[in-house]
């Protein structure tokens, strides 16, 4: 997968936790990230469609959490 999101942040979040993180641990989790938010703007897509809609709204993200988790 094409990378989306920087490391960066995620790295940073990583070293809040207290504990030493390798730079492969922060890409780890930054690829996590992106595949779980492609997961949910799908859902969210189908959400917005059965609602006969071509836009993703914030209800249409909420409703993909739920259906996810």
């Amino acid at each position: 997968m094409t990378e989306v999101l920087p490391v960066a942040p995620f790295r940073n979040m990583l070293k809040r936790t207290g504990v030493r993180v390798s730079g492969d641990a922060s890409e780890a989790l930054a690829e996590i990230i992106e595949e779980l938010g492609f997961l949910v703007i799908e859902e969210a897509r189908e959400a917005a469609i059965k609602a006969k809609r071509k836009t993703i709204r914030k209800v249409d993200i909420e409703t993909a959490r739920r259906n996810l988790w």
